[in-house]
């Protein structure tokens, strides 16, 4: 067959250049082709050229210890997920619904999904499972600096957020006023990781 005429080292370049789609269909081909698919080079490439796209942090740090089947996983997964996006009408194959405190002021999803981080009017940081919201891991008060007016409807989270490395963080902007009538905002950046494990 003319396949076998390239060499292996071809195909593998090939393959690190080709969609998700296209190594699947490459993979359907014939068993020589198959073979090179299977490769981890070939997955480990194509996740990281969807990380140029999706700032998937969490996967970045795991990336040089998952398996060849983990990649692949994980490739084949997103691209489903982009798939779905790409259409005009997308129908949710689960909605889930949470009754917040009235207090909430701004709720986030954190850590890629498994928790969500509620901050209240007080400025108070509560960090659930979002599985069971009924399970609180974590509370955080609001600083109370003296001498200083506190405007909670000024209270909010400017971000919620994940670095390469795989900390997490949540930075909050609170407004004060001071006695001789000097306006402050005060930037409180939380670490969440050493509170929280990853569910297995």
């Amino acid at each position: 067959m003319m396949i076998h005429r390239l060499p292996f080292d071809i195909w593998l370049h090939i393959c690190i250049h080709s969609s998700v789609q296209s190594l699947l269909s490459l993979r359907g081909t014939c068993k020589y082709l198959y073979s090179v698919v299977e490769e981890r080079s070939v997955w480990s490439a194509a996740v990281r050229d969807i990380m140029g796209v999706v700032p998937l942090r969490r996967v970045r740090h795991e990336l040089p210890s998952m398996t060849c089947e983990q990649l692949k996983h994980k490739a084949m997964q997103i691209a489903q997920l982009d798939n779905l996006w790409s259409r005009e009408t997308i129908h949710p194959v689960k909605v889930e619904r949470h009754s917040l405190d009235s207090g909430v002021r701004r709720a986030e999803v954190v850590l890629g999904g498994d928790f969500i981080l509620t901050l209240f009017k007080d400025g108070t940081l509560q960090l659930h499972r979002a599985r069971d919201m009924s399970q609180l891991l974590m509370t955080v008060h609001r600083p109370n600096p003296p001498s200083r007016h506190y405007f909670p409807d000024f209270t909010d989270m400017r971000r919620s957020s994940s670095s390469s490395n795989g900390e997490n963080w949540g930075v909050i902007v609170d407004y004060y006023a001071t006695h001789s009538l000097t306006f402050v905002f005060t930037i409180s950046i939380y670490a969440l990781q050493p509170c929280v494990s990853w569910p297995r």
